[in-house]
């Protein structure tokens, strides 16, 4: 089963208190008909404004280990100082990348005095999506059985397989892909 990773409106609607919720996230994820439909549907329904912030280089930065940079915090100001000036009081993660840099996140919300701010970070639920599709398929590992991951990328193999083994403690085989070559 493939599980996509729509950022969590739907949790940030459910988090919020003054209605305005920034949404971190990749430009293409932004500008994606799924994403969009998902935002005017939930927005309608809770009375939430998404504030949405493309965050272009952060996957990057986060890709060559620079979690907690200069440069990284200095980007993340440059987003998030906006959104936190229009009164977001929750801002969602909006990228499996993201959640790596919380840290930073969290420091730019302080420094700007923003207290009270609410950060969403949807990993948890889509793991647990994941694991009640595979139980439903009867797709889970045996315990003990040990895993195999193959990663495939329309990026640099040699970045990604950097990142995975300094991000993750991982070093699995990385494969280049075309898009749509699945």
């Amino acid at each position: 089963p493939i599980v996509g990773v729509e950022p969590g409106l739907k949790p940030g609607a459910a988090a919020t208190r003054n209605g305005k919720v920034a949404v971190l996230a990749t430009e293409s994820t932004l500008r994606g008909e799924k994403f969009l439909a998902l935002r005017d549907q939930i927005g309608a329904a809770s009375h939430t404004e998404f504030l949405l912030q493309p965050c272009g280089g952060l996957v990057e930065r986060i890709e060559m280990g620079e979690l907690s940079s200069a440069a990284t915090v200095a980007l993340l100001d440059g987003f998030l100082a906006p959104l936190l000036d229009q009164g977001a009081d929750t801002v969602v993660l909006g990228c499996t990348h993201y959640p790596f840099v919380r840290d930073a996140i969290a420091q730019v919300v302080a420094t700007r005095g923003a207290a009270g701010v609410t950060l969403i970070d949807t990993g948890d639920a889509v793991a647990r999506q994941l694991a009640r599709l595979l139980e439903s398929a009867a797709l889970q590992r045996p315990g003990g059985t040990p895993a195999h991951l193959h990663c495939f990328t329309s990026g640099n193999p040699d970045a990604i397989a950097k990142a995975f083994a300094d991000l993750l403690g991982l070093t699995p085989q990385v494969e280049p892909v075309q898009i749509g070559q699945f």
